[in-house]
């Protein structure tokens, strides 16, 4: 039993290098997500600008671009985990085959039964399972993260006006505003 909780240890040095790998890589995911978004918006809030100026094909090739370095981003998170996964389930089996060997060896010189190895086993997935899910939750502790890191640097970003050292406070002001004697027209031509 001691022989098999020395592996937990391992699980969660794996767990806390899979973190720190995919720490800048998430935080570039929500950096590109956040440039696309602002191609797209600025493509449909200027749709017509773009349309008068035959922009199109360069807006699409904007947001193409863009969305392909999302996509490689997303890849390279994907090929990392493609890799964790089957490591940690290895870890993670360790403990059931040295059961299994030590336990049959037990069994055959009749010190135990196929009970009690059968019991241990299970015990022992009871006991990987918290391990097994703290695996999991890192790749969403890692997201979850750089997302919460992402808004609070939109929080911590300088307004571009700013206000006047020497500025009045008006209060809660009363009455209207009127607009009268006002004209519009383009140049003749």
């Amino acid at each position: 039993a001691l022989l098999c909780m020395t592996l937990i240890p391992l699980v969660g040095w794996r767990a806390i290098a899979i973190r720190r790998l995919l720490d800048p890589l998430w935080l570039k995911i929500q950096e590109l997500m956040a440039t696309l978004g602002t191609v797209l918006e600025e493509s449909l809030t200027g749709v017509r600008i773009v349309k008068s100026f035959s922009h199109e094909k360069e807006e699409g090739q904007k947001f193409t671009s863009g969305a392909t370095a999302l996509y490689g981003q997303q890849m390279s998170i994907a090929r990392t985990m493609a890799f964790n996964m089957p490591m940690m389930m290895f870890f993670m089996s360790i403990p059931t085959a040295i059961i299994i060997w030590y336990g049959g060896r037990q069994v055959i010189d009749g010190n135990l039964t196929m009970g009690h190895i059968t019991q241990f086993i299970l015990y022992m997935g009871m006991m990987m399972m918290p391990v097994r899910r703290l695996g999991f939750m890192v790749n969403m502790l890692s997201r979850t993260t750089q997302a919460g890191q992402r808004i609070l640097d939109i929080l911590d970003i300088e307004p571009a006006i700013k206000e006047k050292a020497d500025a009045i406070d008006l209060g809660k002001l009363k009455g209207q505003v009127s607009f009268e004697d006002v004209s519009f027209s383009y140049d003749s031509g």
